[in-house]
């Protein structure tokens, strides 16, 4: 029987014991239970039966993360199924009623076919409509955002248009690469759904504190959901290797190259430094690509010199023409001002671009030993993926690898070899084969030559090597384009992924390799790169490789060293699921769920003589060595009492720091100060009516505005703070989120370091 061996003199204090008082079993068995302890929590609700037995936990997981903070990330690896997880989840939560679903626009038809397949109503709304300020119906309930890395940007119109219309739904957010430039990408998507204090109660004031200078903190894993590490066995392997520029070539860049450095480009230095490296990205993929650049280059200092002789600016117009369908130009479109256009660019470039132009044009037409590096690849036939950067060198691959069976896609065309057909016709032959058009097997094209309109959401699964020709500028595009054949559903056992890196000479301008390192170490400090995601599943780590059964939950001692003992901890609180999720799920026994008092979390702790951590990697390392210890004898009275009264001091710190946690104070946003005052003059006015209904509703929005709050609560704030007062005492404020404070702890198990 369990006895409350921490409970406190005068009666049953919040520090309560779930130990043996007589422990039977080996120090290896309250290891098990301690990692046991650790399980993600998870909803109690049977999965549809076309989910794979992996994804089944990630499911329920993803439900009890939403019940409890309204909003979560899944950022599963590329091509792991995250569609058919969010399918489950929204035929659960939302039962017969569409789902909206905010997906890309190459993406819509995918997600309604996957959703016909299955059996489950969505709609669908794509970022593009978001962009245009177009925002979806008024509905309820649980809304999907497919590659939410796409709303990483809170000044961008299409998230200030989501976030309001977001506002108090519960939001599922799929990413496998949500951090694109910054640590800040992340806390943006969360804050979509996620409040900012949302994890007060690990000590974490808000979203921004969770990430610090060492990495992120853990409790961060309570939000970003991570599938178990068998997910990724129905993935293929992956087989990497680098092409580079022959050294002994690199003296034909030179030319090229010294006509590029001539050109003047801006008066603007660092406007000029990024149109150059557009020119410089340009030659490092085709000739024809370089080609084309500097002929919309020259087109548009003709159409400035033109501009400036009637004394008018280069009107906007005229810079989207130049922009055409390449995003690499769109860098300069933000950068320029429609009444600074003549200035920008000189019109001494003119002769100087007509002498690179001469000089491109003899290119354009030969093959150069990129291209030749890519026709030696392709001799072994494997059915490959080419991604490039630039259309036009989509065109120039064409024609030098006329030999090769190939298919091609852009965003305005595609076809097969010489012959323009649908997009989804070219794609079909890197699909199954019962998706292939049945009258073009026996001429089935071996290669893909893509832009990077087919690198996001497309499942390609016959494919089984992936080329970048041309490399991008961040390591989520390489994960985005890999994704395409290393997913589940290939029909290869492993996929190879080949780079080609751009010469020496053009990335010491570029330095495109650099970014891309430093950008990937980003990933990698926030646990979001290939091969660093253990800070979202550690738990599930330790539960798959730890835990298991036998377990007992009961005092042990390891024969190990450093001297300390290492506790779990299982916390209840007073945290309640949100109703908006019960309201959304009609007939279904949403309550059932979630039985009783949720618990919190478990945590395990190490306590030595310089105090106690909670850290992740301290805490495996001992649970790891404690695992391996075989059979002792039980600890001494004095042992176990010294043990339980430093877990005791422990257990009431970690309590206090939640407590704390309620009265973090959080960054103050736009208009929210103001908007308290304004309040609180309208409550003294109330109370002075004796207006008690007015009061109470005052009362309520004034909690509500003391905690955190997601982005399209702070939009609402900034523009209800300048507002009328009548607006402001009747507006319709979101509910405060509960309390959080500790009701019950309970110690889960002890290990008792004792190097012998």
């Amino acid at each position: 029987m369990p006895s409350p061996i921490l409970a406190e003199r005068n009666g049953a204090g919040p520090v309560t014991s779930a130990l043996e008082a007589e422990p039977k079993g080996d120090c290896s068995m309250v290891a098990r239970a301690l990692a046991n302890s650790l399980a993600p929590g998870e909803a109690e609700c049977r999965t549809p039966d076309w989910l794979r037995p992996d994804q089944e936990p990630t499911v329920r997981r993803v439900i009890h993360t939403l019940a409890l903070f309204r909003g979560c990330l899944l950022a599963d690896p590329v091509g792991t199924g995250k569609t058919y997880i969010a399918l489950a989840v929204a035929a659960l939560v939302n039962g017969q009623r569409d789902t909206w679903c905010i997906v890309p626009p190459s993406l819509v038809a995918q997600w309604k076919t996957v959703a016909r397949r299955v059996g489950v109503g969505i709609q669908t709304w794509s970022h593009a409509r978001l962009s245009r300020r177009r925002t979806p119906p008024a509905m309820s309930g649980l809304v999907i955002i497919d590659e939410s890395h796409h709303f990483r940007n809170p000044g961008t119109v299409r998230y200030r248009t989501l976030a309001p219309w977001i506002t108090g739904k519960p939001t599922l957010m799929l990413s496998a690469t949500p951090v694109v430039n910054s640590a800040d990408d992340l806390i943006q998507q969360l804050r979509l759904a996620v409040r900012g204090d949302a994890l007060r109660a690990c000590g974490v004031g808000s979203l921004q504190e969770a990430i610090r200078q060492d990495g992120p903190h853990a409790a961060l894993g309570n939000l970003i959901i991570v599938g178990s590490i068998s997910g990724d066995q129905s993935r293929p392997g992956v087989r990497e290797s680098t092409w580079r520029w022959p050294l002994r070539e690199t003296k034909n860049l030179a030319p090229v190259m010294s006509a590029i450095r001539r050109l003047e480009l801006s008066v603007d230095d660092s406007v000029a430094r990024l149109i150059r490296g557009v020119f410089w990205r340009a030659q490092a993929s085709s000739p024809k690509a370089l080609h084309a650049v500097a002929k919309r280059y020259q087109s548009l200092l003709l159409h400035a010199r033109d501009a400036a002789a009637d004394g008018k600016s280069l009107s906007r117009a005229a810079l989207r023409d130049f922009t055409q369908d390449a995003p690499e130009q769109l860098i300069m479109w933000s950068l320029l001002v429609a009444d600074e256009g003549p200035s920008q660019f000189p019109s001494a470039d003119l002769p100087r671009i007509a002498e690179l132009l001469r000089m491109t044009v003899a290119q354009r037409g030969t093959a150069d030993a990129k291209v030749r590096g890519l026709h030696a690849l392709l001799e072994d036939g494997k059915r490959s993926l080419v991604f490039v950067s630039f259309t036009s060198t989509v065109e120039y691959l064409r024609r030098q690898l006329r030999d090769v069976p190939l298919a091609w896609c852009t965003g305005s065309a595609s076809g097969i070899g010489d012959a323009r057909v649908a997009r989804e016709e070219a794609l079909a032959f890197f699909r199954p084969q019962e998706c292939r058009p049945a009258w073009a097997i026996a001429h089935a094209p071996r290669v893909l030559i893509t832009t990077d309109v087919a690198a996001e959401g497309l499942d390609l699964h016959t494919a089984e090597r992936v080329v970048h020709y041309d490399l991008p500028w961040h390591e989520v595009r390489v994960e985005q384009r890999n994704g395409r054949a290393v997913r589940a559903g290939s029909v290869h056992r492993h996929v190879a992924i080949v780079r080609f890196d751009p010469p020496v000479p053009l990335d010491r301008e570029l330095k495109l390799l650099d970014t891309l390192d430093r950008k990937e170490r980003i990933a990698k400090h926030l646990g979001l790169s290939a091969g660093g995601r253990e800070r979202w599943r550690w738990r599930g780590r330790i539960v798959e490789e730890l835990g298991g059964r036998p377990e007992r939950r009961g005092i042990a001692v390891a024969p190990l060293g450093p001297s300390g003992v290492l506790a779990g901890l299982a916390i209840r609180g007073s945290y309640r699921t949100f109703p908006g999720l019960r309201d959304c799920a009609r007939g279904l026994d949403v309550a059932g769920w979630f039985p009783g008092t949720p618990s919190w979390f478990s945590i395990l702790v190490w306590l030595d003589g310089s105090g106690w951590t909670d850290d992740p990697g301290v805490v495996t390392e001992r649970l790891t060595m404690a695992h391996s210890c075989c059979a002792m004898p039980p600890p001494s009275a004095a042992d176990r009492d010294e043990a339980l009264a430093a877990v005791r001091r422990v257990a009431r710190e970690v309590g206090d720091r939640m407590r704390r946690g309620r009265w973090a104070a959080t960054q103050p946003t736009h208009g929210l100060r103001p908007l308290i005052y304004r309040l609180r003059r309208e409550a003294v006015r109330a109370a002075r009516d004796r207006d008690g209904a007015s009061l109470r509703r005052l009362d309520d929005a004034l909690r509500f505005l003391a905690g955190g709050h997601t982005a399209g609560e702070e939009a609402m704030i900034a523009r209800l703070s300048q507002s009328e007062p009548g607006v402001i005492r009747m507006a319709n404020y979101p509910l405060a989120d509960p309390p959080v404070y500790p009701m019950e702890m309970r110690v889960t198990g002890l290990i008792i370091f004792r190097p012998q």
